[in-house]
């Protein structure tokens, strides 16, 4: 599986403007990310965009505990 997570960095109202401000947080996309994710039991999961401090607070915990 590959997916593009857009690192927060990049997710601001200069870049998407016809998205509203909430739905470009970290904190509103991180759970519905992984749950994305997770949800198709992937063997291989490239991510793409992924901020370090991102991965390693949070994919990498997150992916280890859903196995």
């Amino acid at each position: 599986m590959c997916y593009n997570v857009l690192a927060q960095i990049y997710a601001t109202r200069q870049v998407y403007p016809y998205t509203s401000i909430w739905a470009l947080a970290w904190e509103y996309r991180k759970h519905r990310l992984i749950r994305e994710i997770v949800s198709h039991q992937a063997d291989i999961i490239c991510l793409q965009e992924v901020q370090a401090n991102h991965f390693e607070h949070f994919f990498q915990p997150q992916l280890y505990k859903h196995g």
